[in-house]
């Protein structure tokens, strides 16, 4: 298990990385997906042990990728993505049931999900921290509303991928 020093370094950081990430969302109006590794000081690693993975696809890279991580020492994973996210808040048993893989996006109504800009940083240990920033388009240009962060340790099966992270990192 991380310490909570590494915890608090990793959370800091997917903060930054979502305060640059809304700069960029609400110039562009878009962000492209992208994932980087945390050392142990949450210093961002540079990406060459992604480039052992770009002659394959799917679960093969990523289990490439992951695989050079494990061997570079990576901290946590962080991802920045648009996405499609439940409406409302986070305490409801249906946004819970999607937090955790239960259930698909695409299960809701069209009028129960939201267009959001996604920071998701997953830990070694399976601790997560998610920050979503639910995205306005009402004015005719891309406006994000105030970021939202939760959090998730191991004991909760992470959130999202953190669980499934995880268990990838322990082999």
């Amino acid at each position: 298990m991380e310490t909570d020093g590494a915890r608090e370094k990793v959370r800091e950081m997917a903060k930054q990385i979502n305060s640059f990430a809304r700069t960029l969302f609400e110039r562009d109006g878009s962000h492209v997906a992208l994932a980087m590794f945390l050392d142990k000081d949450a210093k961002v690693i540079p990406p060459p042990m992604m480039l052992a993975a770009l002659d394959c696809a799917g679960s093969e890279y990523r289990r490439r990728v992951f695989s050079a991580a494990v061997k570079a020492g990576v901290l946590a994973c962080v991802t920045v993505a648009e996405a499609w996210l439940r409406a409302g808040g986070f305490d409801d048993h249906t946004m819970k049931q999607l937090l955790h893989g239960e259930m698909r996006i695409s299960d809701l109504n069209e009028n129960d999900r939201t267009e959001a800009l996604v920071v998701t940083a997953v830990m070694r240990d399976g601790f997560s921290v998610l920050i979503t920033n639910a995205v306005d388009r009402s004015s005719g240009r891309a406006e994000l509303k105030e970021a939202c962060l939760v959090e998730a340790g191991p004991e909760d099966g992470g959130i999202g991928m953190g669980g499934r992270l995880a268990d990838v990192w322990k082999g």
